[in-house]
């Protein structure tokens, strides 16, 4: 337990630290949070203002504002390549050993789950509760 926790805290401040390197400037969408567990009328309308939808999330099933991000799904092979600095490696990538790791930008802002994603040529893991 303790070294899942120094994992995610490690990625956290990596994540901070990360700025993308978008060819094209992109317009990121404003970060919608929720005062409470539940979201109010007026913080679903925010969200749904900003392109987004309410969804249930994680372990505690908080409401969040899921945000599909434009480039979702382009060809990366670096977190750089993706607005939301997220490449997630194909599942091909097993069956061409000798080529390089190849994926597709995150879809959306759902920290929750288990992701894989590629990071200086290797595929790592990381799961959120």
């Amino acid at each position: 337990m303790r070294l899942k926790l120094v994992v995610i805290l490690a990625f956290s401040i990596l994540g901070c630290a990360h700025s993308p390197n978008i060819e094209n400037e992109k317009i990121t969408p404003k970060k919608v949070k929720f005062q409470s567990k539940n979201a109010s009328l007026a913080e679903i309308d925010e969200c749904q203002k900003q392109g987004g939808k309410v969804e249930k999330v994680g372990v505690l099933q908080f409401d969040k504002c899921i945000i599909t991000y434009p480039d979702a799904g382009k060809m990366c092979t670096k977190g750089d390549d993706c607005q939301s600095g997220t490449c997630e490696p194909k599942s091909n990538n097993a069956l061409k050993p000798t080529e390089a790791i190849t994926g597709v930008c995150k879809a959306d802002n759902n920290p929750f789950g288990c992701r894989s994603f590629i990071e200086n040529g290797q595929v790592l893991t990381l799961c959120v509760d």
